[in-house]
């Protein structure tokens, strides 16, 4: 009874051997368990093909140019934030009238020269920076304000997110800084 059960045992394995042998040679893909029963029918298809150009363009649309798009407006804040420090810099050891003048270096000089440099050039900016200049009399001394208004356009703008700031539209953003003046006699002239 023993020597039937192995002689069967032996026989179903070398027939199993035999089956996988058969259809490896024929070409035919063996399904596994852990697959699920329809991986090998898909790859054999080629449905999968189909599924990946739908899956590309979402994956660019709504997760890569997005992140551009963020990436490239943090950028673009941070050099605008260095501008309007430069800015507050200059102005702190200038008299009002250099200050508030139209041609001056705070008005003119120093934003055109940021534009031009690496940082400038890196922070998407449809118009030129501008700057409102307030002089606030404190308790221990004259504080100045300085506000810098920058328009950042999106590097890549999405045409599905049109209307979305930093997306499809342009964002406009106002950074102020306050400093004590050096010379308190600067505010008069």
């Amino acid at each position: 009874m023993v020597s039937e059960l192995i002689m069967q045992r032996r026989t179903n394995v070398s027939s199993v051997a035999d089956l996988r042998r058969r259809t490896f040679l024929s070409g035919h893909v063996r399904r596994s368990r852990l697959q699920g029963p329809h991986r090998c029918n898909r790859a054999i298809s080629g449905s999968a093909m189909a599924e990946f150009a739908p899956a590309l363009f979402i994956l660019f649309f709504c997760a890569l140019f997005p992140a551009i798009d963020l990436i490239g407006l943090a950028l673009s804040y941070f050099s605008c934030s260095s501008l309007n420090d430069l800015l507050l810099r200059e102005a702190v050891r200038e008299p009002k009238s250099q200050v508030i003048d139209p041609k001056g270096a705070v008005q003119l000089t120093i934003p055109l020269n940021w534009k031009n440099t690496l940082l400038g050039g890196l922070g998407a900016t449809i118009e030129d920076p501008q700057t409102q200049v307030d002089y606030i009399v404190g308790k221990y001394g004259i504080n100045i304000t300085l506000s810098t208004t920058c328009t950042i356009h999106p590097l890549f703008p999405i045409p599905f997110f049109a209307k979305v700031p930093a997306l499809g539209a342009p964002v406009t953003t106002t950074i102020s800084h306050t400093r004590m003046l050096e010379n308190p006699s600067f505010s008069i002239q």
